[in-house]
């Protein structure tokens, strides 16, 4: 027999799905956020609603009018899927700093060092981060940095040390707005001498277990948070007269939820993930056909679902190690 406690968990979950895709498909009072400073308020009570990242990035797409707060919303959601230690009560706003130098991100360009300082007791942290996204809007930082070795030959080790934003040695200067998304801020943030406890430096590899699954984490959010903006517009233009393309938007929203529960390190993750996507963007170029090009928020739509290519050449590049992977 199966044991009761597992039949109740499973109907809970079965309702949970159940829930969300009804919060999907009714009427939603559509939020014009005009300042990050209101998008954090009205965050924060949908992310009390919602706690599944997943959840919480659908509906945020589907009740925001701008991608630039969708894509906000969808980035906390992947660090705090990513990082659950340092925030006990769930109120900081956070930001990943793994950039480093020109171009795109990568370990060998990590110059970041974090080193213990016996007299002191304390990890000693310094370096500079090029590109933090919500940079000037954190509470507090997650950043990546190589432990210190004398012998050039190991090698590198990386870790991630937990920063607040107010900590002596932390100074940030903002960065111009991207051309797309452009609420969202970015910064240079600089680490001079912090004194990092112990407790702040996380178990575990800073490169293979927390930055390498965050990128997947956060393509799987992001998208997620697309589709529930491609909802609200298809309930926004039923004049449209094609309620399979909402069928398919709902379908595309569960399977993201689904696929946000799998293990983003693992070659089969990164092999739907592409499925999906290529689902995905079968579905936009079918709404785009429909959409008025006139309107405002399809103007708005084509500038900002930029968001979606952002990271497209280090998908590529998972995908073909999937591919050549044996699972």
């Amino acid at each position: 027999r199966v044991p009761i406690l597992i039949v109740i968990l499973f109907w809970m979950e079965e309702v949970d799905r159940e829930h969300l895709v009804t919060a999907l498909l009714k009427p939603q009072d559509i939020e014009t956020l005009n300042s990050m400073a209101q998008w954090r308020k009205s965050f924060q009570e949908i992310e009390w609603q919602y706690p599944l990242s997943a959840d919480c990035s659908l509906m945020v797409g589907c009740k925001y009018e701008s991608l630039s707060f969708i894509f906000a919303s969808c980035y906390q959601s992947a660090v705090k899927a990513l990082v659950h230690a340092g925030d006990p009560e769930n109120k900081f706003i956070r930001a990943v700093c793994a950039t480093e130098g020109s171009g795109p991100f990568h370990p060998r360009k990590i110059a970041t060092t974090i080193v213990f300082n016996e007299k002191a007791n304390k990890f000693i942290l310094n370096g500079e981060k090029s590109f933090v996204t919500m940079g000037s809007l954190a509470d507090q930082y997650i950043v990546l940095a190589k432990v210190h070795s004398t012998d050039e030959t190991d090698k590198a080790e990386f870790k991630i040390v937990l920063v607040n934003k107010g900590q002596s040695g932390v100074s940030l200067t903002e960065l111009p707005p991207l051309p797309f998304v452009s609420h969202v801020p970015h910064a240079k943030v600089k680490f001079e001498n912090v004194r990092i406890d112990s407790s702040a430096v996380l178990e575990g590899d800073g490169y293979v277990d927390y930055i390498k699954p965050f990128r997947t984490i956060e393509d799987t959010l992001i998208a997620a948070g697309v589709v529930g903006f491609l909802i609200q517009q298809l309930k926004k233009h039923q004049s449209w007269g094609h309620p399979e393309l909402l069928e398919k938007a709902i379908m595309l929203a569960m399977t993201f939820r689904e696929l946000s529960e799998m293990d983003p390190s693992n070659a089969g993750t990164h092999l739907v993930l592409a499925g999906v996507f290529s689902s995905l963007h079968e579905l936009i170029g079918a709404i785009e056909t429909l959409w008025d090009t006139s309107e405002e928020s399809f103007k708005h739509w084509s500038r900002d679902k930029k968001i979606l290519s952002i990271a497209q050449t280090a998908r590529n590049l998972r995908l073909q190690k999937a591919r050549l992977s044996k699972l």
